[in-house]
């Protein structure tokens, strides 16, 4: 119900109607405050293609982390083009598995940090980017950090398996 009256407010937006008039795609209202520290630095590929992802809410304050002053509020981290398309979905399968689990998420944390770039959005800001190929994740806030994320084209769509990891990431995203 709710999506539906968000898909209705968007569609009120021209530019933002052009984005979700595709017919596969998946729109999350994301909430992310201070104690979700799961959700800061979890590096991962999205099952769609195109992502959209627009800043609703951002937390402004610095606040002291060992001594220093740093910025919490939810930068975006992007290491483009970090796996290339896959051609099927084994290849899908395995790529998410090697790039999405605890170990590696570990190792890209201590050792693969310069691979990212940063990027720091405003509010109004429209980021869009190529979430399959792209390994993103954002950085911790200090307090409510809230955003609209559109996914576009479902690769595989029409397997079963993409079907089962699209539902577990959608499940995945709710529990947390």
């Amino acid at each position: 119900m709710l999506y539906k009256k968000v898909q209705i407010m968007i569609c009120k937006n021209r530019f933002l109607k052009k984005i979700i008039g595709k017919k596969d795609n998946y729109i999350v209202l994301r909430l992310v405050n201070e104690n979700d520290k799961k959700r800061s630095f979890e590096a991962h590929f999205d099952n769609y293609i195109e992502t959209f992802y627009i800043p609703l809410l951002i937390p402004k304050n610095l606040k002291r982390i060992d001594g220093t002053r740093k910025n919490l509020n939810g930068d975006l981290y992007f290491w483009e083009k970090a796996r290339k398309m896959p051609k099927n979905i084994l290849s899908h399968i395995i790529s998410k598995g090697f790039f999405q689990n605890f170990l590696t998420q570990q190792i890209l944390k201590n050792c693969f940090l310069g691979k990212f770039k940063t990027i720091r959005v405003n509010l109004g800001d429209i980021l869009e980017f190529k979430g399959f190929t792209t390994l993103h994740y954002n950085s911790p806030v200090s307090s409510e950090h809230r955003s609209l994320v559109i996914h576009n084209t479902m690769p595989f769509h029409a397997n079963r398996i993409a079907k089962l990891i699209d539902n577990y990431s959608r499940i995945r995203v709710r529990k947390k």
